[in-house]
């Protein structure tokens, strides 16, 4: 499945879109295949030689499913958030930051029969619902969910998620606009 998660309509409407025409019909290839893994792609080690030069941005282009699940499902119940379960974040190696200045994006495991809390923020949200069966109610509305689906939280929507099966985690991904909301120092959060 491919689920792509764009900030065309912030982009949009500071009016900063454009295009750069390449000079040639094709970029040339110059690094080896998964350079940015291979530089980036371990936890907590940097090159002391290098660090990117743009500071927005992470150096990392790919980050492993397998990495994140393998991490994801090593999380013991003391490292769970009453809110979301257990929850990582995609960060941006080099500075901690989120993986794209202006989105978020998250893996989330909810063990069998788990109920989060319910909780608002001010960040929207889109979930794609990668493993189990599950519901999240947003403002009292029920949204039952399997692999596949994708759903969208709007800012400041009381929320909660529930896996539905007694005996399956289910495992949901998810970016946000989060990032943004805190440049701006709008971001609220609210447990209900």
């Amino acid at each position: 499945m491919w689920l792509d998660g764009l900030d065309i309509p912030l982009a949009s409407l500071l009016e900063n879109i454009f295009t750069q025409p390449f000079s040639q019909e094709a970029q040339p290839v110059t690094k080896p295949l998964n350079t940015s893994a291979a530089v980036y792609g371990k936890g907590g080690l940097l090159p002391s030689w290098q660090r990117s030069s743009d500071k927005g941005r992470s150096g990392l282009l790919k980050y492993a499913w397998t990495d994140a699940y393998e991490m994801l499902m090593s999380l013991g119940k003391d490292e769970e958030s009453p809110f979301d379960g257990s929850l990582l974040e995609y960060v941006n190696p080099v500075n901690g930051g989120p993986s794209l200045p202006t989105m978020a994006s998250f893996l989330q495991r909810l063990r069998p029969g788990q109920k989060t809390q319910a909780h608002r923020h001010s960040a929207s949200a889109v979930y794609l619902a990668v493993q189990g069966h599950g519901r999240t109610v947003i403002d009292d509305r029920v949204y039952d969910w399997a692999p596949g689906d994708v759903f969208a939280l709007p800012l400041w929507a009381a929320h909660c998620h529930e896996n539905v099966s007694a005996s399956q985690d289910a495992i949901l991904f998810s970016f946000t606009d989060a990032p943004v909301m805190r440049a701006l120092d709008w971001y609220r959060e609210q447990e209900l």
